[in-house]
């Protein structure tokens, strides 16, 4: 047996009888060469063994004609990831613990509120759960009241990054772009703005963010993203980390579990891997957030990077036969990308589609006019934007925001959102913040319908993009 690049030749033959060579080359998705020992079979049954070059090559010489069977050899691999599930599962119990005694303090605190109370602070917990609702790794500072808008804001950027992250993998998957390309691509969408949105929703001051701190933190999104989709196709240690996200929402007080959506993999191993870039100092408590469980959850960064290079090795453990007198490569295979958001609920949709629609109208240059701001109002049914058109006709538009499919509600009189008797009705031009003499000019343009009134229908899209429709 020879390796190519051990300074013989491939064409060293010794028995004319056995005149044939083959060459194998074992790489990475990112194009790195594979270290480790491999076992080989030509085609009349004679098995090689040794180990691949620093290029990640094996080359047979004298081989029989027809093809040869190769295989990576386990090199304890098996049991290497046995190990660091078993660390990862240490450290995630541990964090169960802590939680279940944090949670005894919640309850005891809760028990001292009055009803009226109670129910505030569950309703709060509900609509900031956004990305609590994964398994509530990250939470507001208890200190800063985060209005319902205001957590909106936040939910654009990780919608956004979610987005381009699936895309920008998948064409990764499908061999259109290479690993460094698909990351180069994700820095290049991704804002620098978006960027910082999400690092101050992490703790992070963004202020003391240099740009190699920015494409750095685009890296680590890009990474956590990779290593999730090498998580998720590997059974045991998804289980593990989603029995984990079960077993975090009952050790949770009965606040946090209105927070609870779901698994939320990739945030757990984003926080990690973000917590080993800020040294563990994420949270500076200006009014964005905290990260629970810090110092743990901190240990886990280099864990998570350990299980994606095993998990990244396993998918190379196939065998494969190629024809003799060929070189051939054998790439690691990359699993599907996932969604990684968790499901948003009723009310993070609305505040979304609400925020999303009026950045939209601002940017198109359109002046709200009253109380319009783009803030999404729980329980209210009222007319979510009024707008002065900087090119009348018309004069001014009217506006109702809906995220994705969303239909348009109606009264119980069969009178639809946006129809002229809904806007005119129940107080809601003033309840809009209007004037009166913004009121009655609305009013009196829907009845004498001269087009100096615009109604549209601004539907948000999961992605954040927006379709207008006029309504008659």
């Amino acid at each position: 047996m020879t390796q190519l690049g051990e300074g013989i030749a491939v064409t060293s033959i010794t028995d004319p009888d056995r005149p044939h060579w083959v060459q194998v080359e074992y790489k990475y998705a990112n194009g790195k060469p594979v270290k480790g020992s491999f076992l080989a079979t030509d085609s009349e049954g004679m098995t090689w063994a040794g180990k691949l070059n620093d290029q990640g090559q094996a080359c047979l010489s004298n081989l029989p004609p027809g093809s040869v069977e190769f295989e990576l050899a386990s090199d304890d691999l098996e049991d290497e990831l046995k190990q660091t599930r078993t660390n990862i599962k240490t450290v995630l119990d541990s964090i169960v613990a802590e939680q279940k005694a944090e949670a005894a303090k919640h309850e005891k605190e809760l028990a001292q509120q009055n009803a009226l109370q109670q129910a505030g602070s569950h309703y709060w917990a509900y609509t900031k759960g956004f990305w609590n609702g994964a398994v509530g790794l990250v939470t507001f500072a208890k200190d800063v009241v985060v209005k319902t808008a205001e957590v909106a804001q936040y939910l654009s950027p990780l919608e956004r990054l979610n987005n381009l992250l699936h895309a920008g993998y998948k064409s990764y998957y499908d061999g259109t772009l290479t690993s460094a390309q698909w990351k180069q691509s994700l820095a290049k969408n991704l804002q620098d703005e978006e960027i910082k949105d999400i690092a101050r929703i992490l703790g992070i001051d963004a202020k003391h963010l240099s740009s190699e701190g920015l494409q750095r933190l685009k890296e680590l999104f890009a990474e956590a993203y990779e290593i999730t989709a090498f998580i998720a196709d590997d059974k045991e240690s998804l289980d593990m980390l989603t029995q984990f996200g079960k077993d975090y929402a009952g050790a949770q007080s009965s606040i946090e579990w209105a927070e609870f959506a779901g698994g939320g993999v990739f945030e757990i191993v984003l926080t990690a891997l973000l917590l080993m870039f800020t040294g563990g100092i994420g949270n500076v408590a200006q009014g964005a957030s905290k990260i629970r469980h810090a110092g743990k959850l901190k240990s886990l960064g280099s864990i998570f990077r350990n299980l994606g290079k095993l998990l990244k090795r396993k998918k190379l453990r196939k065998k494969i036969s190629g024809s003799v007198d060929k070189k051939h490569t054998v790439n690691t295979d990359l699993p599907p990308g996932k969604k990684t958001s968790s499901p948003k609920t009723a009310h993070q949709k609305a505040a979304f589609g609400e925020k999303t629609a009026h950045e939209k109208m601002v940017s198109d240059g359109y002046q709200p006019l009253g109380n319009t701001n783009g803030t999404y109002k729980p329980g209210e049914t009222g007319i979510d934007g009024v707008y002065k058109h900087p090119n009348p006709p018309p004069d001014y538009v009217i506006t109702e925001a809906k995220y994705n499919t969303a239909k348009l509600g109606k009264l119980k009189d069969g009178t639809k959102q946006l129809d002229d008797k809904w806007v005119t009705g129940g107080k809601r031009l003033e309840k809009a913040g209007l004037s009166p003499s913004e009121q009655k000019a609305i009013a009196q343009g829907l009845k004498r319908g001269d087009g100096t009134v615009e109604k549209l229908l601004v539907r948000v899209k999961p992605d954040g993009t927006t379709v207008i429709k006029k309504i008659p």
